[in-house]
């Protein structure tokens, strides 16, 4: 079996790496460079001790593109390089984690030219996969732009895993997934495989990677997720309720980690980092390196998780059960019934208030 795994965040290579670990495959990675530290997570995996991949590239992306309609033109540019890479390899199966992506479609286009279609799996993107309300609705202006820039690669999809191109799919928690998704062929993440010592050894190698210290972030007693600057800017209280969240942590904890998220270009927009109780997380890899860490230390240190609505809170109570897990999604105005009962089902704790504790 050859496989192709088109990876857009550092989510997906997690996922993909931990199932693949022991494949007998020959596995070719290609991460589109949709965030800061594709390139160097394309450079480390090779050399570590997980042998998931016969090759690993960073390709395309859109990572520091400002405005949509420039994006699209990234996309562009990306599905070129996605769609030679895939001549190249001429895999029997291909993995995207983002099925409405041209660039994903560019793939399956290019092989099924030289051969038999291949089989298509989704990479699950985390949230998307279990709240129901999780949906991308496009405009018909999008939908039009769409088509007039990518012709038959553009889906038009709003929930991901629904296009024609997969009939399987990734999951952490196959048993919940949103009913879009019900028909696909389902494939377990297992807990054991992402917390294996090869997967532990490999997630120290990554944050070294990235210039920062595994032991310090192993050592944080809790973490916060910061939402992008993009999305703060919508809210005028978010910076002032997070900088008062920070220090409410810090009353309570020796050393907190604050993590940005992946596409996020200022590397500190709150101004935190000068506090030498906090820990900047390299914001371009996955907040699961640190609970891969965490779970590996001994005596456990991670004590709390606290983020908005995002996929890190439903990996924290998956892989780092003994923490608390914190959604500031009622203050911030971000809950709606269906994260609400996925949230409930989890454990992930919904205060009122901004102060968790």
């Amino acid at each position: 079996m050859r496989r192709l795994i088109v990876a857009y965040t550092p989510y997906h290579v997690l996922l993909a790496t931990a199932v693949l670990q022991h494949s007998p495959d020959e596995n070719h990675l290609a991460i589109v460079r949709d965030f800061g530290a594709a390139a160097e997570m394309a450079s480390v995996l090779p050399r570590s001790t997980v042998r998931a991949f016969a090759s690993a590239v960073a390709l395309g992306g859109c990572f520091g593109v400002g405005t949509r309609m420039r994006r699209q033109f990234s996309y562009r540019r990306s599905a070129v390089e996605i769609a030679r890479h895939a001549r190249e390899i001429v895999p029997d199966q291909i993995w995207v984690g983002n099925d409405a992506r041209p660039e994903s479609h560019a793939a399956f286009r290019a092989v099924a030219r030289m051969r038999a279609a291949p089989a298509g799996v989704f990479i699950e993107d985390g949230m998307t996969a279990y709240a129901a309300s999780v949906t991308r609705p496009l405009s018909l202006w999008e939908q039009a732009a769409g088509y007039a820039l990518f012709g038959r690669l553009w889906s038009g999809i709003s929930v991901l895993g629904t296009s024609p191109l997969v009939s399987g799919g990734l999951f952490t928690h196959p048993d919940i997934v949103r009913a879009e998704l019900s028909h696909l062929a389902k494939t377990p993440v297992s807990r054991d495989a992402l917390l294996s010592p090869a997967m532990q050894t490999l997630a120290a190698d990554m944050v070294r990677g990235a210039g920062g210290d595994p032991g310090r972030i192993a050592g944080a007693d809790a973490v916060v997720t910061v939402t992008h600057s993009n999305v703060a800017a919508r809210s005028p209280d978010y910076r002032r309720q997070m900088l008062g969240l920070v220090r409410h942590l810090l009353r309570r904890h020796h050393v907190i980690g604050v993590k940005y998220h992946p596409r996020q270009a200022e590397p500190d927009y709150l101004g935190v980092g000068t506090d030498p109780r906090v820990t900047l997380l390299p914001r371009g890899l996955p907040l699961e390196y640190l609970y891969v860490l965490a779970a590996a230390g001994s005596p456990r240190r991670l004590q709390h998780v606290v983020g908005d609505v995002s996929t890190t809170l439903l990996t924290a109570r998956w892989l780092v059960p003994e923490a608390r897990v914190t959604s500031l999604g009622r203050p911030l105005g971000l809950l709606d019934s269906s994260i609400e009962q996925l949230f409930v089902r989890l454990g992930i704790a919904m205060p009122e208030r901004l102060e968790p504790e």
